[in-house]
């Protein structure tokens, strides 16, 4: 038990100063200060940034729009011409029967 506190302790002992390394200063009151007026600075590229965005979102959201509404008209029209073949088919079958219906007299 007492080689696990050792080796615990040690650890600890070690990995400190890597711990402290990663810390960040504490901050005071003037850089809190001077990062209010740069975020305010940067306040109006970000809305100009969002507004460009959104419209982005917008514009992509009409194409995707027209490219499924082309998509439904192109298989409506696919469906409407499988119709058409399955009619035609149906009639040349018909023909060949009555040919062969009377060839066959």
């Amino acid at each position: 038990m007492s080689v696990m506190r050792l080796l615990l302790v040690t650890c600890i002992v070690l990995a400190a100063p890597a711990w402290a390394e990663d810390v960040p200063p504490p901050s005071t009151s003037v850089s809190a200060a001077a990062a209010v007026p740069e975020a305010a600075r940067e306040l109006p590229q970000v809305h100009r940034r969002l507004r460009h965005d959104q419209i982005q979102v917008k514009r992509l959201q009409r194409d995707v729009a027209k490219q499924e509404s082309d998509s439904r008209r192109a298989s409506e029209r696919l469906q409407q011409q499988d119709r058409a073949i399955a009619e035609l088919q149906r009639q040349l079958r018909q023909v060949q029967a009555n040919q062969a219906g009377e060839a066959q007299h």
